[in-house]
This record gives C-alpha cells, structure tokens and sequence, in this order.
C-alpha cells in the first residue's frame, strides 16, 4: 500500500527481493492503484518491495524498499474419523480420514489411558493409516493423531479398550471317578 501525491502517474511499476538487494519486476497496476497483493510469496518468508510511477515519458525514484514478512500458513485441519482396532496381540491399527490439504507430516502419540502422550511415530503426508506394532493390545492407551505444518498442528484423539475376553459357553462336567 502507498500513498502518491502527482496524478500523473499512468502506472505503477513494483518490483520484489528475496534479499533486498537484487529486484526483479513482480507487476505494474494502474496510475489510480494505491495498493497491490504479491499472492506468489512462500509463507514464513521475507520480502522487499520498491513502487515507482511512471508515465508515457518518464519514471520517478523508487519508493522503499519496504520490508514484509509473510505469515506462517493456517494449521491443516484435524483428521476425521480416526478409529483404533485390535489386530493381533502386540498390534492396534489406527485408520482415519485425511480432512488435510496443507499437511507436511502427520504425528502419532500413546498414551496409556490417564496418562502423558509419548510420541510414537511420525507419517508422511496423506497418510490414513498406521499399525502400532509396539502395543500391548491387552491395555488401555489414548492415541492422538495430528496433521501438522509450519503454521502448527490439529489433532484427534481416539480411546482403545483391549477387547473382553469371550466366557466358553457349553461347559459341561461329568464325574471321573470315586472318592
């Protein structure tokens, strides 16, 4: 955004850096144009910027360098349905939904239930799966899985209950012998 007190100007021309030194044309607008939006910058990164107007015939001095700073990007969105299921003795597979577009990791975290998370792994983008096979699936545990990205990370939480062991049905008894 800037100010410009001729009104001759039948453009202005901007440039941008990456290092504040070295400028490179990023695109002119209009002479009636007080600000301009550059939407091909990377988050978490710094800019400079020069605005010169010019006209038909001529151009003034550049104004600036202003120096910008770009946001982190919006954490990514939390994975959906996430769900935990017995497998096998020493395995509980963990499945969800990837709600994420902007993810750069996925993180998986234990906890025995009532207690502190522990990381566990650390998944690729676009994952959906992981099978914990350093569980005991005879005990309670609290997983959390988050997507994440330099602007942060959003998490679910699912709760495994170790399955109830079946009662045997059928049971009989018969007398094998005297006393």
């Amino acid at each position: 955004q800037w100010t410009f007190g001729a009104t001759n100007a039948s453009a202005f021309r901007i440039e941008g850096s990456t290092d504040g030194t070295t400028f490179r044309f990023v695109n002119s607008v209009s002479g009636t144009t007080r600000q301009y939006a550059d939407c091909g910058v990377a988050p978490q990164s710094t800019y400079w910027y020069r605005v010169q107007a010019v006209d038909s015939c001529s151009a003034s001095a550049y104004a600036g360098p202003v120096r910008v700073t770009t946001l982190p990007p919006l954490p990514p969105a939390a994975p959906s349905q996430l769900t935990a299921i017995f497998a096998s003795a020493n395995q509980i597979n963990l499945t969800w939904q990837d709600a994420a577009t902007n993810e750069s990791e996925y993180r998986i975290e234990r906890a025995p239930c009532g207690g502190a998370f522990q990381p566990v792994a650390t998944l690729p983008p676009n994952s959906s799966f992981f099978a914990d096979t350093a569980a005991n699936a005879a005990v309670c545990y609290t997983y959390r899985v988050s997507a994440c990205n330099g602007g942060g990370c959003n998490g679910a939480t699912v709760t495994y209950q170790p399955p109830v062991p079946v009662a045997p049905s059928n049971v009989t008894a018969a007398a094998v012998g005297r006393y």
